[in-house]
């Protein structure tokens, strides 16, 4: 619909202070990339040199806003004028932009002529657009006949009538407000709902200027953008279904992913027969693809969404790149591949960054290094590159990729060829995923081919280098919780089979167990008392885990010990988490359980002792 109406999407950070653009909006921007992100400043120096300062005002004011909000602003490389019609989001503003050159220009014309419109008031009266004079009340003076054609009410029904009689409630305050500011010298924009006829509503967008010559008068143009507006509504609606259905998907399919992947673990680690382990071992690979899947799914709509992130936090290098080869140098050995690691000289050990996400790109990389090359060698390699970034690269001997689609690989559900799924599996959505995180590294991922023949994939990310005393990145091997740490801990849990995963993870880590199927029952066990940590599932019968969270917070005694909460859930996206942590969760774990994780994480929250509520 946007498209269609020559418009576009886009969303502003307020924590990341960033634009982020839909294809349609980088392009009415006279932005060449499909998915525009560009900070305020970037943004401002896009605008014509007079109008930065006032349109970042405006930017300002919407954000502190409640209500829709509009502004417009010339592009000063092209002398087009685009208009933002945002509203407040759960992290900033959301919204369409859209070309209004033509009405801008138009607009301009009749200013230009307003000093006439007392003498010429035939020519005003026969205008085909939404055109009004409005006295020092606030009264319609003149109004062109297509406001009959917009709202029904004839020119007698309105002259004489103050503009907000005809407004909402809401509106005609906000409206208010701003007349008694005042218009000033320059235009006044502010996009209303308006009653019409029939018990309808129309929503135009109203720019008011001070009529020339005549003091307290003003001159109205509007735009009816009800279309507009129910477009981008549909637009923001379908997306909140998106996200509630990823929401519902991710549940559902990661909750018996837990039983499955825990048990075959489980059994795996017990004494099997030859033929059993195999078999075992490909139930569990193939569980394993499953969730790579429902995680690339989920990645790729955080990216629709603009809400994929990055961290910083200080850790080792080295074991965050060993981890990328481990997980494939058993596909590699099977193969016959050589894969051989090359860190060159200066590359710090210890860096600051985000070590899930450039493990899960460099990981992405060697995979598709093993997976495409049937015979020969795969070399990854990492180098100091410049100004500050650390360069990683994947060499490989495989198959390659035609120069007319190494491009196309980089986009969403693409492979090199149409038997690539058919052939290797996979989703097409790695690099692409793998792309949009090096960007936000501060990096760029390209391709290049390799010779004799063979690929070299290569990303840069800006990982400056951390001070040798930060903590090591938990390397992935089975660990204990340490000497001296004994505790009790509450499993909340009502799936039969995960409460059996966690309980038998927790024992192998030496702590005592009970079980909980319910938010309730968690809540009373608390309140008896002799439990050091809580695991809490979030979606529980009775109560929830996090309406259980609250209360037992609200329970805790101010300056007492506060019992660490960790949240187990099957939902994985960011908004899940921040609901854990408003609750007042401590730490938030994903389904399927990583046991590594857990173990770091109940060792940290363990090891704190008492800690003041």
């Amino acid at each position: 619909m946007c498209e269609r109406l020559g418009a576009g999407e886009f969303s502003f950070e307020r924590q990341g202070r960033r634009w982020v653009w839909s294809p349609e909006a980088s392009a009415l921007h006279g932005l060449a990339f499909e998915r525009g992100e560009l900070s305020v400043d970037a943004w401002a120096a896009l605008l014509a040199p007079a109008q930065r300062e006032a349109a970042l005002q405006l930017l300002e004011h919407a954000l502190c806003g409640t209500e829709l909000s509009a502004w417009r602003g010339e592009l000063g490389s092209s002398g087009r004028v685009l208009e933002w019609l945002c509203e407040p989001s759960s992290n900033g503003l959301r919204g369409v932009v859209r070309d209004v050159t033509a009405v801008t220009l138009a607009e301009q014309r009749l200013a230009a002529t307003r000093r006439q419109v007392g003498r010429y008031q035939t020519m005003f009266m026969l205008s085909a657009s939404l055109q009004a004079l409005i006295d020092e009340e606030g009264r319609f003076a003149l109004v062109t006949p297509q406001w009959n054609v917009a709202l029904g009410w004839g020119a007698e029904e309105m002259v004489g009538h103050r503009l907000t009689a005809f407004l909402d409630p809401g509106d005609a305050a906000r409206v208010d407000r701003l007349l008694a500011e005042g218009v000033g010298e320059g235009a006044l924009q502010v996009t209303v709902c308006f009653a019409a006829r029939g018990d309808r509503r129309r929503w135009l967008a109203l720019t008011l200027t001070a009529a020339a010559d005549q003091e307290g008068v003003l001159y109205a143009v509007a735009q009816d953008v009800t279309e507009e507006r129910s477009a981008r509504e549909e637009a923001l609606a379908a997306s909140r279904a998106k996200s509630r259905f990823l929401a519902v998907m991710s549940h559902e399919v990661r909750t018996p992913l837990n039983g499955l992947l825990g048990m075959t673990k489980l059994v795996l680690e017990t004494a099997l027969t030859a033929e059993q382990r195999e078999n075992l071992e490909a139930a569990h690979d193939s569980a394993q693809n499953l969730l790579s899947i429902v995680n690339d799914v989920l990645d790729i709509s955080k990216i629709e969404a603009g809400k994929l992130t990055v961290e910083t936090i200080a850790f080792e290098l080295k074991v965050v790149r060993r981890a990328a080869l481990r997980g494939h140098a058993e596909r590699a050995s099977a193969a016959g591949l050589g894969l051989e690691l090359v860190v060159e000289p200066g590359v710090p050990e210890h860096v600051e960054g985000d070590p899930l996400r450039v493990g899960q790109v460099l990981s992405n990389l060697v995979g598709n290094a093993v997976k495409f090359t049937p015979r020969g060698q795969v070399t990854v390699t990492v180098r100091c590159g410049e100004g500050g970034l650390l360069v990683f690269s994947v060499r490989d001997s495989g198959v390659g990729v035609q120069p007319e689609r190494r491009e196309a690989i980089f986009e969403a559900f693409t492979q090199s060829d149409g038997s690539t799924t058919r052939r290797y599996g996979g989703t097409g959505l790695g690099l692409t995923i793998s792309r949009e995180l090096v960007t936000l590294m501060g990096g760029t991922l390209s391709m290049r081919p390799a010779q004799p023949h063979g690929s070299v994939f290569e990303f840069e990310a800006r990982l400056p280098p951390a001070a040798r005393s930060a903590a090591p990145t938990c390397a992935p091997s089975a660990v204990a919780l340490g000497p001296g740490v004994t505790a009790t801990v509450l499993v909340a849990e009502d799936n039969p089979i995960n409460a059996r995963l966690t309980s038998q993870l927790l024992r192998k880590l030496g702590l005592e167990v009970r079980l909980v199927v319910d938010g309730q029952a968690a809540l009373e066990a608390f309140c008896a008392g002799g439990i050091e940590a809580i695991l809490m599932d979030v979606q529980m019968p009775r109560l929830d885990g996090l309406e259980a969270t609250r209360r037992i917070r609200a329970l805790e005694h101010p300056g007492g010990r506060r019992i660490p909460i960790i949240a187990l859930t099957a939902n994985a996206m960011s908004e899940d988490e921040a609901a854990c942590r408003e609750a007042g969760m401590d730490e938030f774990v994903t389904k399927p359980l990583d046991a590594h994780r857990l173990t770091h994480v109940l060792r940290k929250l363990l090891g704190r002792g008492d800690r003041a509520a």
